[in-house]
């Protein structure tokens, strides 16, 4: 591909989504980045070239979802690369989470890149050509103490792009979900949420999750310009992965979780090829 692409991108003001912005435009690519306050994206953009926009997006109202697609389609003619990177976490026992922090956690985490996702592949589907990267989670294959609502969110992503990749497939869109471990990003800086709700009962599990999370801040081991450059390289790889684990320790855990999976199938293959009707059975 000679010509350059376009991107847009959710949720660009810091972390991975500024990351990726700089890589890309390094590139000489074309970028539509959204933010909810399109001022946080200020001097990103080189004077003169063209090639970047800033876009006011809230992933949670589908009006400025569609005015940013508009908008980066009348900037740029096409939108090659989605990347939903808007996200949000939140620490907590699922007994603690209230159902407003719930509700909220998902119309950012699942509602929000579906909004995108669907306002999206019009446009897509008439250049018949796209490809939509989603930012998941190891969390989104692995559930862990305090995070039980955070994996259901990234767990549901996980979902949501393996159907839609089988769905786009025909079409010439590909589909990737990306799924870092912890990142040096804000995740657990201004992006970090504990619940206000703490019950003793769960001091020695989600009490200690919260412990590590607080105590992780600022050393995590991903490095967030070298998971922006690997997303950027996406674009051009022929083959482009369905998942891709980012770190070496989510990598490890998602290979434990494999293992422990195929040796539970193995375990408990009698029960589960016990319960079909026997052929020429009624029922």
């Amino acid at each position: 591909m000679n010509r350059p692409r376009t991107w847009l991108i959710t949720g660009a003001s810091r972390g991975i989504g500024r990351a990726l912005i700089v890589e890309l435009l390094a590139r000489g690519e074309k970028v539509a980045a959204t933010a909810r306050n399109a001022d946080d994206l200020a001097g990103l953009a080189v004077p003169g070239d063209g090639n970047f926009v800033a876009l006011a997006m809230d992933v949670t109202d589908e009006s400025t979802v569609a005015a940013a697609r508009d908008a980066a389609v009348k900037t740029f003619g096409r939108i090659d690369v989605l990347v939903n990177n808007a996200g949000s976490g939140l620490i907590g026992a699922i007994e603690e989470v209230s159902q407003p922090e719930i509700q909220a956690l998902f119309e950012t985490n699942v509602f929000g890149p579906l909004r995108v996702i669907r306002s999206i592949l019009p446009v897509m589907r008439a250049q018949k050509s796209g490809y939509i990267i989603n930012i998941g989670s190891i969390a989104g294959r692995i559930g862990s103490a305090g995070s039980g609502l955070y994996c259901a969110s990234k767990f549901a992503v996980a979902g949501i792009s393996e159907a839609l990749a089988a769905e786009l497939a025909p079409l010439n869109i590909h589909v990737t979900v990306v799924e870092p471990g912890a990142i040096r990003s804000d995740f657990l800086g201004r992006s970090y949420r504990e619940t206000p709700v703490q019950i003793d009962d769960y001091a020695e599990t989600v009490g200690r999750r919260r412990q590590e999370s607080r105590a992780m801040n600022g050393t995590q081991p991903g490095d967030p310009v070298k998971v922006a450059r690997a997303i950027a390289d996406l674009a051009g790889a022929v083959s482009k992965p369905l998942h891709l684990v980012m770190g070496v320790t989510a990598h490890e855990r998602a290979l434990a979780k494999c293992n422990q999976l195929g040796q539970e199938l193995a375990d408990w293959a009698q029960v589960s090829q016990s319960i079909d009707f026997q052929q020429g059975s009624k029922a």
